[in-house]
């Protein structure tokens, strides 16, 4: 597994480009704003096939440029249906003058589902809490996660806005906690950890 990340967008969220190094099969996760100028050159410098747009939730950071990576490249978008409403008619947090193109999934992802990237497995599990349709995907055999704004290194995403659930995201966190120690976060948001790093305080949720 070959991992790029980009830092953009207005509050400095990260979006992954996930590629079999082996087959040049791809899939991004969570494309943010300048997203597609980044990695369309990287994709068509290495000569790879992207797959899957995946959101792993609805908020405006992460699915800002959801429609020009449909526009220009044959990858299907996915998302949990209880968020695909977000990406249908996206809406501003805290009121930021960006404009968002609308999106749809091509299908949707839930629970135990698969997306298979050439020789990557990436399981998804369902996390709400921090919206209702977020989602987390992992890769058992690399030990990576890719948690969006569910778990972050040394904390966890808000509950506050619409669909958010404090009592739901300690759920889901406790599930993460029962992951192998060794497995690696990669957050929406901030440094990248591992689940045994913050066991000091999942085992406290």
């Amino acid at each position: 597994m070959i991992i790029k990340s980009l830092l953009g967008g207005p509050v400095n969220t990260l979006s992954y480009l996930v590629i079999d190094k082996k087959s040049k099969k791809a899939m991004v996760i969570d494309p943010v704003e300048g997203s597609f100028a980044k990695f369309s050159h990287h994709i068509k410098k290495e000569n790879l096939e992207l797959i899957y747009i995946v959101d792993t939730h609805g908020h405006f950071d992460h699915i800002s440029d959801n429609s020009v990576f449909k526009s220009y490249t044959k990858a299907k978008l996915t998302i949990n249906k209880w968020d695909e409403p977000m990406i249908k008619k996206p809406s501003l947090i805290w009121g930021l003058k960006i404009i968002i193109k609308p999106s749809s999934a091509d299908f949707y992802i839930k629970e135990a589902d698969t997306l298979i990237v050439g020789g990557l497995k990436l399981k998804v599990i369902e996390t709400p809490g921090h919206t209702k349709g977020s989602i987390c995907l992992y890769e058992e055999k690399d030990k990576v996660i890719f948690t969006g704004d569910t778990l972050f290194k040394g904390t966890y995403g808000r509950t506050d806005f619409p669909g958010g659930d404090i009592a739901k995201i300690k759920e889901s966190l406790r599930r993460l906690a029962r992951l192998p120690k060794n497995v690696k976060v990669y957050p929406g948001h901030g440094e990248k950890t591992t689940i045994g790093e913050e066991l000091y305080w999942l085992s406290a949720i």
